[in-house]
């Protein structure tokens, strides 16, 4: 009976006990059919009973038995156990200490609401007082600096698990890639026309944060009665991965200069962190770097300082974040009318590959 090899890449489902959403994993499978279609079709039920969900296709192919009897080792002894039960499994984890039972990987602090009080704090700003907050009868601004109102957004969400976005991507990247099934969100490959589409699609939740912020730094400047005041605005990325720090610096300016009138310095900080599971980095970067506002760059040279003494700590304590923890970025992965959308964030290279099984 034909033994049918299929290389693919897969993420552990919600219900992968065994393994975080984090892990993915290269899975080699060998299954004995005369049919092809059935092969596939069993493959999807192994899968589904090992509680994996594909993301590509790296091979598909049909073993040649007298090749792989000359190949002999590892591949023919794979291949027997396939003849004789029908299929056979190996796992080759993108990770070291891949699954539940494994090393726990470093884990990063996350960048968070206190991280900004104390840039706020050195830089010579601080909260309002619950007076200058009306009390919060309404929405009002979070701090004071040269007599600027900034209100601070913390976007912690990862948008491309929202399922209107994935539906939108779905459509925007389907003209793309006629035929196929499996499709990588690169946005690289857009036209220009449809990369304003990509960045409207991802960007959504961007805009709703600053539309949000420009009525606080509004509420705030009418409550104190001061027409001296101006408005800001800190963005802050502990969670959105799937947009790059340059993207997300880029639509968070455009929006709070397109947007509103209400916001006159804009500041981003984002965070980025990637593990193998035994290596780990973690970068964090502020926006405007270098020119811009005077409270802007007050601003920047207290990040400089705050996030060096965060990366101390994090380096003397084992690099063990501790406390509340940066969210390790993940695959994402969904479906559309049969075809199959993904999208790989930034990770350190795999330790191991597992083209020893490619056979003959």
């Amino acid at each position: 009976m034909p033994v049918h090899r299929f290389h693919l890449r897969y993420v552990p489902a919600p219900t992968n006990r065994s393994y975080h959403r984090w892990q993915s994993a290269q899975l080699v499978v060998l299954v004995a059919n005369d049919d092809r279609a059935k092969a596939l079709a069993e493959l999807n039920r192994l899968m589904a009973m090992h509680r994996w969900t594909v993301m590509e296709t790296l091979a598909r192919d049909t073993y040649i038995e007298s090749r792989v009897r000359e190949t002999g080792g590892e591949v023919w002894a794979a291949y027997q156990v396939a003849q004789k039960r029908g299929y056979w499994i190996e796992i080759f984890p993108d990770h070291f200490g891949s699954g539940n039972a494994g090393m726990p990987p470093p884990r990063a602090p996350r960048l968070t609401e206190a991280f900004v009080d104390r840039i706020l704090s050195r830089a010579g700003g601080r909260r309002l007082s619950a007076e200058e907050r009306n009390h919060e009868l309404t929405r009002n601004a979070d701090y004071l600096l040269d007599g600027y109102i900034i209100e601070l957004k913390d976007i912690q969400e990862e948008g491309m698990e929202k399922p209107e976005h994935q539906v939108k991507l779905a459509n925007l990247f389907r003209p793309y890639f006629p035929g196929e099934l499996e499709i990588l969100i690169d946005p690289a490959v857009l036209a220009p026309r449809d990369l304003q589409t990509y960045a409207e699609i991802v960007g959504a939740p961007l805009r709703s944060a600053i539309k949000s912020a420009a009525n606080q730094v509004r509420a705030t400047k009418a409550h104190l009665k001061d027409p001296s005041l101006h408005g800001g605005i800190i963005v802050l990325n502990s969670g959105y991965y799937s947009i790059s720090p340059e993207l997300f610096e880029q639509m968070v300016v455009a929006y709070a200069k397109s947007l509103t009138g209400q916001i006159e310095a804009v500041v981003c900080i984002t965070n980025g962190f990637a593990t193998d599971g035994f290596n780990a980095w973690m970068v964090s970067r502020f926006h405007p770097p270098e020119e811009g506002l005077p409270v802007e760059q007050k601003l920047g040279e207290a990040y400089g300082i705050e996030e060096e003494t965060l990366m101390n700590d994090w380096a003397r304590a084992g690099f063990d974040g501790g406390g509340d923890l940066a969210p390790i970025p993940s695959p994402l992965v969904f479906q559309k009318d049969g075809v199959v959308y993904r999208y790989f964030p930034d990770s350190l290279p795999p330790p191991w590959t597992p083209e020893a099984m490619s056979g003959g």
